[in-house]
């Protein structure tokens, strides 16, 4: 990332917000996000006003119009002398691409950060790796756009596009910075309370209220009245003693170095590792930091509670926290403590990458799962292509290439699995499993056959053409992946995982309409899989289901469907995603038997835990099915929108429909628009879409 530079001065915070005209709920938490980023920055800029009282310190909020038709839109910029950042909860395509056009058009040439909290859309993914590469590339735009062809990054001309000749030069003066929610709101309450113990909740509340009036219309805030203010309405400050970098001990900075990067905090044994010290030492070695309200343990995590003026380095901080901070992780990934660390891990992974990049080598395999779980995907994608970048660097080991080979196929391709790009996520299993096959790596070649077995049989559900050619070649690579596991020490032929691909084997054989095979393999995989509401065990009730439902056993397949879903749901964003494809199902289920009422509710169910998870297109899916069965008045103008082909699209068109054509109170008809109005709805509807939703 690049270095902050800080006006000691005369430092600035601006916040721009505008809230849309068609409103919701994440127009209303998007504002509360960027509202919570400006309170947890002005904290700071309070405790750095008391500590050095001489600073003219000012923050600004002040709106900001933007888009066309009063779309629905929230944008908070948040700015320091030197450095500006611009907050998006959850940025879309569109977010992205006018952020960059935005930054290529101003003219001070200041640093610019896009904060974000949850991850979206491989265009955020991109523009990672192209800041990345133009930090290698320098000022070399040309360089730059070699370096990224030969990385095969995505949608690079988009990105570089409104910078011209510059790029190169004008992305080293970007960032990302993933910042969660509860991050954010975590830190708040820390700061407040350190800054004003006696009345951290009503200080929180007093800023909260003054910023949200402050973004109706322009307002400077002086940092020395705003204390004034907050005094006089009965808030008792302490403030933090001034310290000089340069004063303190080795120990102290290589843990402020660590804890610039990370928001969240670092636990005590971790910090232990950075300063090279015991446990039980580090109250003793950080005591300055301490008496200066620099740092606060609140018997879990240690916290920065200042925004450092400029990025701190110390050799060997990064590559110490690092390893310690996922070993952290690793052995407390079933709690609330473990997972709330890991945007500390990706954030301290990235900074790693640019001081020490083989020193990141281990960091996706060891957090990839949990990842997963968490259901951030795109994350997921960004650490697997950071680890395939620092594999690539010289000089190479055998470590290097089976980092590599893992990022691939377990990073990239299942992620593009899950966004439906089969064509690419097909391409990154094959690169893994040739690989492997050059380093005699067996345990990657078994994965890769599993992973293209599943590939292709997707790609078969969507086919006509080569529908039973691909599902043959489905079969023949799920079985030669069974026989490869068979052979692999660590694995071995009684391991859930060969039992895992006889589920999938299964499924290819549902789709083919080989029934008894299909069952044959379910046995098989019964055999296998342990029975105890594991993900894998999950599929594998669901897919028994589908076997039924399919057959005609429709008793015995709600009995399976609910027993499935009966089954308690752990803290588990993959297990979540089954139990909304389990109640989808039944409700396809129960549709068939003139269960209408029911199988609203579960299409009902499954939208919502499909919504829930950012699975905007299947929510749709689901929502679209509960739409036809809850609105058979609506028949004739829903079989018209039937014909757009994203659900998304469609469920949005029949909202602006409702909208623009709402039923006199005495005819439960609506009345039915024109070819060319519902031609215009789905316009309207597809130009919603791109805004609302992260692009897929």
């Amino acid at each position: 990332m690049p270095k902050k530079t800080t006006n000691r001065e005369g430092k600035t915070i601006s916040a721009e917000g505008q809230s849309g005209a068609t409103g919701g709920p994440s127009t209303a938490r998007g504002v509360d996000y960027q509202l919570n980023y400006a309170v947890y920055h002005a904290l700071a800029l309070l405790a750095d006003q008391l500590r050095t009282p001489h600073q003219e310190l000012t923050i600004t909020i002040e709106p900001r119009t933007l888009h066309e038709r009063s779309a629905t839109r929230s944008d908070v910029r948040i700015a320091t002398h030197g450095i500006s950042a611009e907050l998006k909860l959850h940025p879309s395509r569109q977010d992205i691409l006018e952020w960059l056009s935005r930054v290529a058009q101003d003219p001070s040439r200041e640093k610019h950060e896009l904060v974000y909290a949850l991850a979206s859309g491989t265009l955020l993914t991109s523009l990672s790796a192209a800041i990345r590469l133009a930090k290698e590339a320098g000022d070399d735009t040309e360089h730059l756009k070699l370096l990224a062809a030969h990385e095969n990054i995505k949608d690079i001309d988009v990105i570089l596009q409104p910078f011209g000749a510059t790029a190169a030069t004008r992305l080293n003066s970007l960032a990302l910075k993933y910042l969660p929610e509860a991050v954010i709101q975590e830190n708040i309450n820390v700061r407040a309370q350190v800054l004003a113990p006696e009345h951290p909740d009503k200080l929180v509340t007093a800023l909260k209220a003054e910023f949200l009036q402050g973004m109706k219309v322009r307002k400077t805030y002086n940092c020395r009245l705003l204390i004034d203010q907050l005094q006089a309405q009965g808030i008792v400050f302490q403030a933090p003693k001034a310290f000089l970098l340069p004063d303190v001990s080795i120990h102290c900075r290589v843990v402020l170095a660590a804890l610039q990067h990370c928001a969240g905090g670092l636990p005590n044994e971790v910090v232990a590792a950075v300063s090279e010290c015991a446990a039980s030492e580090t109250d003793a070695i950080l005591q300055p930091l301490i008496d200066s309200r620099t740092l606060h343990f609140d018997g879990e995590r240690w916290r920065l509670l200042f925004t450092m003026p400029g990025l701190i380095q110390a050799p060997g901080a990064l590559e110490r926290a690092l390893p310690s901070l996922l070993e952290f992780i690793n052995k407390n990934e079933a709690t609330p403590t473990g997972r709330a660390l890991v945007p500390d891990a990706v954030t301290l992974t990235r900074a790693c990458f640019e001081q020490a990049p083989k020193a990141i080598i281990h960091a996706f395999r060891k957090i990839e799962k949990l990842l997963k779980r968490i259901g951030n995907k795109y994350l997921v994608l960004e650490l697997a292509e950071l680890t395939i970048a620092a594999a690539a660097q010289q000089p190479r080991s055998i470590e290097d290439a089976r980092a590599q080979a893992h990022a691939l196929i377990c990073g990239c391709s299942w992620v593009y699995q899950r966004i439906d790009d089969l064509a690419a996520a097909r391409n990154l299993a094959r690169k893994s499993l040739e690989l492997g096959a050059e380093i005699g790596w067996d345990r990657n070649t078994a994965f890769c056959l599993k992973c293209d077995g599943r590939i292709v049989r997707m790609q078969a559900e969507k086919s006509s053409d080569h529908r039973a050619e691909l599902l043959t070649e489905s079969v023949r690579s799920i079985n030669h992946a069974i026989n490869q596991f068979n052979n692999v020490t660590e694995i071995g032929p009684t391991h859930p995982e060969i039992g895992d691909c006889y589920s999938l084997l299964a499924r290819t054989y549902l789709v083919a309409r080989q029934y008894e095979d299909a069952r044959n393999a379910l046995r098989s995989a019964y055999d296998l899989i342990p029975q105890n509401g594991s993900k894998d065990h999950l599929d594998l009730l669901i897919l028994t289901g589908d076997l039924q439902a399919t057959t005609g056993e429709y008793d015995a397949a709600e009995s399976t469907y609910s027993q499935a879903l009966e089954l308690p749901e752990a803290a588990d964003v993959q297990i979540s995603e089954i139990f909304a494809r389990g109640f989808y199902q039944r409700g396809k289920l129960r549709e068939s038997q003139g269960q209408a009422s029911q199988a609203i509710a579960d299409y009902r169910r499954a939208a919502c835990l499909w919504l829930d998870l950012d699975e905007y297109e299947k929510g749709a899916q689901a929502r679209w099915q509960e739409i036809g069965l809850s609105s058979p008045k609506e028949k004739p103008i829903l079989d018209e929108i039937a014909n757009e082909e994203s659900f998304l699209v469609r469920v949005t068109a029949y909202d602006l429909y409702r909208n623009r054509y709402p039923a006199p109170e005495a005819i439960a008809r609506r009345q039915q628009p024109s070819r060319q109005q519902i031609t215009q709805l789905l316009k309207d509807a597809h130009r919603e879409v791109a805004i609302q939703y992260p692009h897929r």
